[in-house]
């Protein structure tokens, strides 16, 4: 049923249009730089006392810019009248207008000091930083990142907003029409999620901050464990049940119990399809599985070793340099181990001879975990063996031996995993055909 809309709705709809209008205007600023320009140069000498304008812009980011923005979304959604879900709204579009107004200039503010944070002088050398306490630079640039992607997510606030806007104009023309009015409730539904997402970054941003280093570099193994776990599910899904694929590597093991979980065993795997491709295919997820219970047991290893004492005194042993080297250590074998292990996963539910993009990603994913290795061995041992007190020498001891015996059973399985690749048949579709003499 459609309305014949008077003056008053007809105004209504003007003023839907203005506040459209200003959310789309919004969508294409508050710009903060993905990566560093380099505009200002570092200085290697400068002392935690020459922050002070910086203690302040953090301050203001802190306390009162970052907060603002989820007080200002919240509001939105009371004048866009979209927090009883019972009801269909009648949003306040004067207050609409006022509120994204408020949020512009706030967002301007915040982008502008999220640059001038990281971006401008007085700005410490990465390598001479480690007694500059929470103004070291992988801090200043994280939180660049960080507040880019939260940038991100608001535009995603603006979308859905106009989204909604959209929706309700359309119900107020074509009233009572359940297909609008379902589509006016899911925008709803999407707004209020992606607002706290919003949210949850800022407070994870403010959190963030707050760690002292190392707990920061706790955070990012541990997230590399649960990389290892994802990675596992993958392979896990060409078994059907949960015995252990991979005996031999029992001496690599912290503790046996601590890898009960990546393991599976041959039981009623899937038998049709091609014997020979299938068998290869179920080695190269054994090894990838090593693979996973390898690293994951050397994320353990390293987070055992993250040294203990007041943070005070910690956080002045380490530079921004070193901290970037050792937070991403572990990321080329994460990556290439997500990858592959989803790739192995689409090429046995296609059950047959692999594609060649297949066959070069997996390839791909297995020379990344070569050079990952040696990256991450080079990243962590000069730190880990060579920089530790004298209070923890078994401890580095058994790290160093361990790491040997890792590098040797790291090498096989990429050998091991290079044959087996070049051993798969290449699906006939995709073969090249042979030159004409």
């Amino acid at each position: 049923m459609e309305a014949n809309l008077d003056q008053e709705g007809l105004a209504r709809l003007d003023e839907l249009r203005c506040v459209g209008v200003l959310l789309e205007e919004m969508m294409h600023k508050y710009d903060v730089p993905r990566e560093d320009d380099g505009s200002d140069e570092r200085d290697p000498n400068l002392t935690i006392d020459d922050m002070g304008e910086k203690a302040k812009i953090w301050e203001r980011l802190e306390s009162n810019l970052l907060p603002s923005i989820e007080e200002l979304l919240s509001s939105l959604l009371s004048a866009l009248d979209l927090h009883d879900s019972d009801t269909h709204p009648s949003p306040d579009f004067t207050l609409t207008r006022k509120i994204l107004s408020n949020l512009d200039e706030t967002l301007e503010n915040t982008a502008s000091l999220a640059i001038s944070f990281s971006l401008r002088s007085p700005l410490p050398d990465g390598k001479h930083d480690h007694h500059m306490k929470h103004f070291k630079t992988f801090r200043s640039s994280q939180i660049r990142m960080d507040i880019w992607r939260l940038m991100g997510t608001i535009f995603s606030v603006f979308r859905r907003g106009r989204n909604f806007l959209e929706f309700y104009a359309a119900s107020i023309v074509a009233l009572s029409d359940p297909e609008v009015l379902q589509e006016v409730s899911n925008s709803r539904r999407d707004l209020h999620w992606v607002i706290a997402r919003v949210g949850d970054s800022i407070r994870d941003i403010i959190k963030w901050y707050r760690k002292p280093d190392w707990a920061i570099l706790q955070e990012d193994w541990l997230m590399i464990v649960s990389s290892c776990n994802t990675s596992f599910q993958y392979c896990v899904k060409i078994f059907d049940h949960p015995g252990d694929p991979t005996p031999d590597l029992n001496n690599l093991t912290i503790d046996p119990a601590e890898e009960v979980d990546l393991i599976v065993n041959d039981a009623n795997i899937r038998t049709e399809g091609d014997a020979s491709f299938r068998d290869a295919l179920l080695e190269m997820t054994r090894l990838t599985i090593t693979f996973v219970k390898l690293t994951r047991i050397w994320a353990k290893k390293a987070l055992k070793m993250i040294p203990k004492g007041p943070v005070f005194e910690l956080d002045t042993e380490i530079n921004s340099e070193t901290m970037n080297r050792l937070r991403n250590a572990f990321h080329c074998i994460s990556g290439a181990l997500i990858f592959l292990s989803q790739d192995l996963e689409q090429v046995y539910w296609r059950n047959r001879a692999i594609s060649i993009a297949n066959r070069d990603s997996i390839h791909s994913s297995v020379l990344s975990l070569s050079e990952g290795m040696e990256s991450c061995l080079s990243d962590l041992n000069p730190y880990l063996v060579s920089s530790r007190s004298s209070d923890n020498n078994s401890i580095e001891s058994d790290y160093e031996e361990w790491s040997l015996t890792l590098e040797q059973e790291w090498k096989k399985a990429v050998d091991r995993l290079s044959g087996l690749i070049v051993s798969l048949e290449i699906d006939p579709e995709q073969q090249p055909e042979p030159e004409q003499l």
